[in-house]
């Protein structure tokens, strides 16, 4: 019983240190679970994101509901906000996913919220080729927190509610 114990305890560990579980505190982890976006951090996408039952034209093309994407043409016609919520549930799953890997120190609950809510608008290639995340994964958290303030430019120019998320997304990553 104690071999068994002992050799469970090193599988444990072992599977542990491949990102697949925790034992400790290990990057965008907590102890015995993979982190998640709390609901302050879905009330933060969708409070920037803003609701639209029907397809809207932004920079990158056409979106739906909470910011969901659609591409070059609309592919879905409106949307209620029980769809709404489902896209959004779909479309943070990829967020949460590329923070989760890109992610390889400890973050607690807010900073991973604010992290989520930043990649949600940015996109995963830009969010792991950023100068915030080098700086986050080197244990800079404070040169991390002041390049949120960067990411404030839509078609190249700076766009007020870019700045009002990127100063929410801060806040929240510095409480």
């Amino acid at each position: 019983l104690l071999a068994g114990g002992l050799l469970f305890l090193a599988w444990y560990l072992n599977f542990s240190k491949s990102g697949k579980t925790v034992a400790g505190n290990i990057g965008s982890r907590i102890t015995g679970a993979v982190m998640d976006i709390s609901q302050r951090g879905i009330d933060l996408i969708k409070n920037f994101e803003g609701f639209s039952p029907v397809p809207y034209h932004d920079a990158a093309g056409w979106s739906i509901g909470y910011g969901h994407y659609m591409g070059t043409k609309p592919t879905i016609s409106n949307v209620d906000l029980a769809q709404a919520d489902e896209l959004l549930n779909q479309d943070k799953a990829w967020a949460v996913r590329a923070v989760q890997n890109d992610v390889t120190i400890s973050v607690n609950q807010n900073q991973f919220d604010a992290l989520v809510s930043l990649t949600y608008n940015i996109g995963a290639r830009a969010f792991a080729n950023s100068t915030l995340l080098r700086y986050l994964n080197a244990g800079d958290y404070a040169s991390a927190a002041a390049q949120f303030d960067v990411w404030n430019k839509s078609s190249g120019a700076v766009n007020p509610s870019l700045v009002a998320r990127r100063a929410s997304e801060r806040a929240l990553f510095e409480a």
